[in-house]
């Protein structure tokens, strides 16, 4: 269950204030309580998480630009342990966020921008990248008396190295581990849209850069990064 409190504070000189409060609650899935297998096998009651959201923000009137911060606290974290066990940390910790988030348009050039910096203060219990980025620079143009909306253009998106969680398929579950660590390195795509109305033609090289170097990447241990890969498609979209 969660309890939310949001004000929005106004807009002066140009700018929307929010501020943001949040108390979240709630118990163990049924599978961190009761779990029967030939590999694994635990009977627990742990009690309830609780974390406390506080988060504020500001932006523009067109919302070209957002800046927030986010703090939570967190008590009775539930995770896995590095041996895919069930475990509660019966303590309180804290971890933060700040995102900002820009998009600059000249002409019929954008680029848009998504930063995030994320810390969490127990890293024995919550493993976080510091950073992660995005960013999509593209041309737009509108043809055949705006009939037809043609888009060309690039994502870049990056997370910093940091030691994922790694996968169980026989729990289906993510657990900590501090072996292994993925990311600190960019993914380029490339793409070009056609719009006509409720129809979209699109052509996307995916991970355009992927076999230049020797270096294997992986979203998470023993998952690698898709490699370069063209795919293209048609849409529809149907209205009642």
């Amino acid at each position: 269950s969660s309890d939310v409190c949001s004000s929005d504070l106004g807009s002066n000189m140009g700018a929307i204030l929010y501020f943001e409060e949040e108390l979240e609650k709630s118990r163990q899935n049924i599978i961190d309580r009761f779990y029967y297998s030939n590999h694994f096998i635990w009977f627990n009651q742990f009690p309830s998480e609780e974390v406390n959201r506080y988060s504020v923000g500001i932006s523009d009137i067109g919302r070209r630009y957002f800046l927030s911060g986010e703090w939570s606290n967190a008590k009775n974290y539930f995770y896995n342990t590095e041996s895919a066990v069930p475990a509660y940390y019966d303590k309180t910790f804290n971890y933060y966020s700040v995102m900002a988030q820009g998009n600059l348009k000249w002409r019929s050039w954008h680029l848009d921008n998504k930063i995030i910096w994320q810390k969490s203060e127990n890293d024995n219990v919550l493993h976080l990248p510091e950073w992660r980025t995005g960013h999509s620079l593209y041309i737009e143009k509108l043809f055949f008396k705006k009939a037809l909306i043609a888009r060309i253009g690039t994502d870049v998106t990056y997370t910093s190295s940091y030691y994922a969680d790694r996968y169980n398929p026989a729990l289906q579950q993510f657990y900590l581990q501090g072996v292994t660590k993925t990311g600190g390195y960019a993914l380029v795509d490339l793409y070009v849209n056609f719009r006509v109305k409720a129809s979209l033609f699109f052509i996307k090289a995916e991970n355009l850069f992927s076999g230049l170097s020797d270096t294997a990447y992986f979203y998470r241990p023993d998952y690698p990064v898709t490699p370069r890969v063209i795919r293209f498609g048609l849409q529809f979209r149907f209205f009642d």
